[in-house]
């Protein structure tokens, strides 16, 4: 009888432990996500542009020597893009850069801050490159957004 109710807690304690865990995930990528919404807010306010990808979110491991996600975007000619990052609460600085299919550095973000944005007019349509790197963050591994806006070129 005590092996019964040992091992249903055990499995009980299990599932409380995974579940608390997605749900500490989870927080992270809505911190992301309500970003990216507000950015797409001021963006449309401020300038008129409106979100033309889906949002990317991911996460981003901080450990060694910046390692780098990329992200591959096609981009129309006759658009202008603003192409913004954020991250979540425990990121401390993030950088973007935007590469040609050519690999021409087109645009970068060094800043020191958690919010860099790439812009870009370009020329022909045409495959893009986005190199996101998380040089400082309080966590081992932080939770990241990438939008993605344009709005007609002049």
């Amino acid at each position: 009888m005590t092996n019964f109710f040992t091992n249903k807690t055990t499995t009980l304690f299990c599932i409380l432990m995974l579940s608390s865990n997605v749900s500490f995930a989870d927080r992270f990528e809505e911190q992301v996500n309500r970003q990216l919404e507000n950015a797409a807010r001021t963006l449309a306010g401020m300038d008129g542009y409106q979100q033309t990808h889906d949002p990317y979110i991911n996460k981003i491991s901080t450990q060694g020597s910046y390692p780098a996600k990329f992200l591959t975007l096609k981009l129309l000619q006759g658009i202008d893009y603003a192409i913004l990052g954020v991250c979540d609460k425990d990121c401390i600085d993030m950088n973007l850069e935007l590469y040609d299919e050519n690999n021409n550095r087109l645009d970068f973000d060094y800043k020191p801050d958690n919010k860099p944005l790439v812009k870009v007019a370009p020329k022909q349509t045409g495959v893009f490159q986005v190199k996101i790197t998380i040089p400082r963050c309080k966590a081992s591994r932080c939770n990241y957004g990438i939008g993605v806006f344009g709005k007609q070129a002049r």
